[in-house]
């Protein structure tokens, strides 16, 4: 598994494709591509890391296929096509705001970086301040240092 919170649902950057709404059932609830693809037997997060490997075409292609498997889109290619346009164009676009977020998580791993780098820094100075590892290291039991 390449990103271990890919399928860690509160977190997950597919959230924004996976809960488009993309109609209305008959019972007046919203479909979604999450419950088309569940519907269809088929592992949502899978399907739309799968659709981000395909080229944007393809994976329209394929996604308006799905839906025109419900009863919303029976017979209506042109609907199911412009549905299934929309949820990839919010897949792709949801992969660029990921790729942000990366870059503030490396921010904040620099920042602790430079935290530690600080306190073990600050932890030397105190030792050499204090002359401990000379009164440590003295084997002389007259040896008084200097202060």
């Amino acid at each position: 598994m390449q990103n271990p919170h890919l399928f860690v649902l509160s977190h997950s950057f597919l959230n924004k494709f996976l809960y488009t709404e993309i109609g209305i059932e008959k019972n007046g609830s919203p479909l979604t591509i999450l419950s088309v693809l569940a519907r269809l037997g088929k592992d949502p997060w899978a399907e739309a890391e799968h659709c981000l490997k395909m080229p944007q075409s393809k994976a329209v292609d394929c996604l308006a296929r799905d839906l025109l498997k419900m009863e919303v889109y029976a017979n209506r290619l042109d609907d199911a096509r412009h549905a299934a346009s929309q949820a990839i164009a919010r897949l792709h676009s949801s992969r660029k705001t990921k790729t942000g977020n990366s870059s503030a998580a490396t921010a904040k791993i620099g920042m602790a970086l430079v935290f530690c780098v600080f306190a073990l820094g600050l932890g030397f100075n105190i030792l050499l301040v204090t002359n401990l590892p000379v009164k440590l290291l003295s084997s002389n039991p007259n040896y008084i240092g200097s202060w």
